[in-house]
């Protein structure tokens, strides 16, 4: 862009946000984020709270599924182990049931509603990013409504899960879900719903091949517990350890300095404090993705026979 590109390129509506925006932070009404329902971008009709009426309310129906869900895997689940059941937990096999149908239904509504959107925001990354952005399409709204609502859902139990049982396995994929659940309602105060939907999207389509891995295993089935290990290990390779970094992260690195012009007036520390704020956490889940995929490796291995298990490790010792 050149030095006055980003604001030549604003609509009069935009233009006149901004102005909005300009006076009120004179008038010392913000500090580092407008007041609602304005963000760092400029979405036509946004408003970051119309999401929550409805995803509440879907909340209550990912509970409801949840229990559905979980009682149907296990009951098939047990059907066909037959042989070996009493060495299954169950309780955890009806959890991994349900987040499989959770995770191969949210990839296949992103795919379905907004893949052609996306392919879009790979063609030219810049556009996650745009100070003025479009309206947002129905499809984009109803799918972030619905991730809310699936991740809500889910630190909810897993809380009332550790309430229960303070001993509860439940830990770290609570923490897990409330920073995914943080994340996504900092992209969608924002404004920046479509990056908040790509890093959903990348995490659910990887997610699937795990909880595949992990119904395999429970239910003994050899073949289809490799295959799904290869899958796994590709679906992290192309989408968190690739597409991720070239088309989330780096965009975030390289698209964003027309920011400096569009809010100058808030000066040059609130600003850097804002870009460490987003820029940061998405380095951090490239580093945890690359430990996590070394450890994925490492498990992989020894599920195929090519490295030697723990316990192969200690009789030897």
């Amino acid at each position: 862009r050149s030095k006055n590109g980003a604001m030549e390129a604003l609509s009069p509506t935009a233009r006149a946000r901004r102005e909005s925006l300009f006076a009120s932070h004179a008038a010392g009404g913000w500090w580092l984020m407008p007041p609602a329902p304005d963000g760092h971008c400029f979405v036509e009709g946004h408003d970051p709270f119309s999401f929550a009426a409805p995803a509440v309310g879907l909340m209550l129906a990912f509970a409801v599924a949840r229990r559905m869900l979980g009682r149907a895997g296990v009951a098939v689940g047990r059907a066909v182990r037959g042989q070996g059941a009493d060495q299954v937990d169950w309780s955890r096999f009806g959890d991994v049931s349900y987040f499989t149908v959770c995770h191969l239904a949210l990839s296949a509504l992103f795919v379905g509603a907004i893949g052609g959107e996306a392919l879009g925001w790979m063609a030219d990354t810049g556009v996650l990013w745009e100070y003025e952005q479009p309206r947002l399409s129905a499809g984009l709204y109803g799918y972030y409504v619905i991730e809310l609502a699936f991740t809500g859902e889910s630190c909810v139990h897993m809380l009332l899960s550790l309430a229960a049982d303070s001993s509860s396995r439940d830990v770290p994929m609570l923490i897990h879900h409330a920073a995914t659940l943080l994340v996504m309602l900092a992209a969608l105060r924002a404004g920046f719903v479509r990056v908040g939907a790509a890093v959903l999207f990348i995490h659910d389509a990887t997610d699937l091949p795990i909880d595949a891995t992990r119904l395999c295993q429970s239910l003994g089935w050899t073949r289809s517990l490799y295959a799904s290990v290869l899958a796994t290990l590709a679906s992290w390779a192309a989408l968190r350890l690739y597409a991720f970094p070239r088309y989330v992260v780096a965009s975030a690195l390289l698209d964003t300095t027309h920011y400096l012009e569009v809010f100058d007036f808030v000066g040059l520390k609130v600003i850097s404090v804002a870009y460490t704020l987003y820029v940061l956490p998405l380095l951090f889940l490239v580093a945890l993705h690359y430990y996590w995929f070394g450890l994925i490796v490492l498990k992989a291995g020894r599920q195929l026979g090519l490295l030697p298990s723990g316990e192969k490790k200690r009789k030897a010792a």
